[in-house]
């Protein structure tokens, strides 16, 4: 959580499908859009961080480029207003 009280998460869309992680890259945890606001890749199936070009597969948050962990996936639900839920855990 940052010291403003906001939660950083990125979240997009393809085909009905939801896919959300937190937005830090693995790499040196600084948001990817750091330096640049756009980090979805032209043709829309990658997330790319604007500190240093690294590239992760929008669905299943996977480094595409170098040596650096994947994204870290959080599970959402769409309620019937359209906002996104974190779900819940199971303990």
């Amino acid at each position: 959580m940052s010291s403003n009280g906001s939660f950083p998460v990125i979240a997009t869309r393809i085909n009905g499908t939801i896919y959300c992680y937190v937005n830090a890259c693995p790499h040196q945890y600084l948001p990817l859009n750091y330096r640049s606001d756009s980090i979805i890749s032209s043709d829309g199936h990658r997330f790319l961080c604007s500190a240093h070009g690294a590239a992760f597969d929008i669905k299943t948050g996977d480094c595409l480029t170098g040596d650096c962990d994947k994204l870290d996936a959080i599970s959402v639900v769409e309620d019937l207003a359209g906002n996104l839920c974190i779900k819940h855990r199971e303990p």
